[in-house]
């Protein structure tokens, strides 16, 4: 992966903002093509994923992306998708979404770069559960989320992979919320 949730940590004003920021795509994607060409000098065989970190906007942002550089520069499109942060975008509405994405381009392969649900509730003001949960915070709705978004994945053309994030944030028989990432 060349650059994580590009979208959030760049484009959208964290930590390039100054040589990004939403409206100076040209910088970006001068940043982009020099670790594409990094990474090409090591190996040509090293795939490229760039990760949106909102795949609520994944169609807009790779769209805009192509206007600026070759899109064919980058193999996979990793999305990020967390139910917990886009509440009642639920599995249907991803799966719109990335039908979309593979049906504008055709040649890309599409990753669920990162995703977590959790087992159990826990009390933070920045998820927006139980009450807009698709699936409960129980450990059968963890698993039922999974196998719902893994089942998305299948049924669209040129998704392929599922990552799950932050399992260390909820370990069996902690009684705390751990958060040792960057969320």
């Amino acid at each position: 992966m060349l650059y994580n949730e590009t979208d959030q940590s760049c484009i959208e004003g964290g930590k390039l903002w100054l040589e990004c920021g939403e409206n100076n795509w040209d910088s970006f994607t001068k940043l982009v093509i020099a670790g594409i060409n990094a990474v090409h000098h090591v190996s040509k065989n090293i795939e490229i994923m760039i990760n949106v970190g909102s795949s609520i906007k994944a169609l807009w942002w790779y769209t805009e992306l192509g206007k600026h550089m070759d899109i064919n520069l980058i193999d996979v499109f990793g999305l990020s998708y967390y139910q917990k942060y886009n509440p009642g975008y639920f599995l249907n509405n991803l799966e719109t979404n990335l039908k979309a994405l593979s049906e504008r381009f055709k040649n890309h392969d599409i990753h669920i770069a990162e995703t977590t649900h959790p087992y159990r509730h826990v009390e933070d003001p920045n998820l927006h559960y139980p009450e807009t949960a698709e699936f409960p915070f129980t450990a059968q709705g963890q698993q039922d989320y999974a196998q719902g978004l893994i089942n998305v994945v299948k049924s669209v053309r040129r998704a392929t992979a599922v990552t799950w994030w932050g399992g260390e944030w909820c370990r069996p028989g902690d009684t705390e919320f751990h958060v040792s990432s960057s969320h």
